[in-house]
């Protein structure tokens, strides 16, 4: 049975689908489960899967769009949850390798608004040299630039936190990190990489 949503920390994780545009070396998908979960889907949950399999939500810190894949190839059906969850009370937040934009072909960054409250990118380099050979992205040209262009398109939306982050893992330079998000006005998460089998 496929995992559509999954407890970690008391946050309701939702793995909408495993499709993504990067192959980062140190990703969890690089495993056949997370937590204990087994997260490759046989097929994409509906507005009505993730409901169901979420349940009740009302003692969850926050509602997490991260799964084995790519949140914002499945925007709309992210976009109907992030509202309905909202109209609960509950905080939302997506993470994101940041390059929606591109994935949609058009800017999906006023979607979010009223479905979002945070907007995580994952930076995880601080150029595009090194941020290629950490994430292995699909795309040859450019892929760094479009999270940086993605994640301005969410910092003026003004109806949503927008964050950069990183995985504290060798040869990533924090410092560097630091100015990239500062140059777009944003705050750097530094999060701890932490292998949970």
């Amino acid at each position: 049975m496929d995992t559509y949503t999954y407890i970690i920390d008391n946050n309701l994780y939702i793995n909408l689908t495993n499709k993504c545009s990067n192959r980062c070396v140190f990703c969890v998908r690089n495993k056949d489960t997370y937590g204990g979960y087994p997260l490759w889907l046989k097929s994409e949950p509906t507005f009505e899967d993730v409901v169901k399999s979420a349940g009740d939500v009302s003692s969850y810190n926050e509602i997490v769009f991260c799964g084995y894949g790519e949140p914002t190839y499945r925007v709309d059906t992210l976009v109907e949850l992030g509202k309905h969850y909202r109209t609960l009370g509950k905080l939302v937040r997506i993470n994101t390798n940041g390059h929606g934009n591109e994935i949609n072909g058009k800017n999906i960054a006023p979607l979010l608004a009223g479905a979002v409250d945070i907007v995580s990118i994952s930076l995880n380099q601080s150029d595009s040299e090194k941020y290629d050979a950490i994430c292995k992205p699909i795309y040859k040209v450019g892929a760094f630039e479009m999270l940086l262009n993605f994640a301005t398109a969410c910092k003026n939306q003004s109806e949503f936190t927008t964050q950069l982050s990183i995985v504290d893992v060798p040869d990533v330079d924090i410092t560097a990190c630091q100015k990239v998000a500062d140059s777009i006005g944003v705050a750097l998460k530094v999060r701890e990489y932490i292998d949970i089998d």
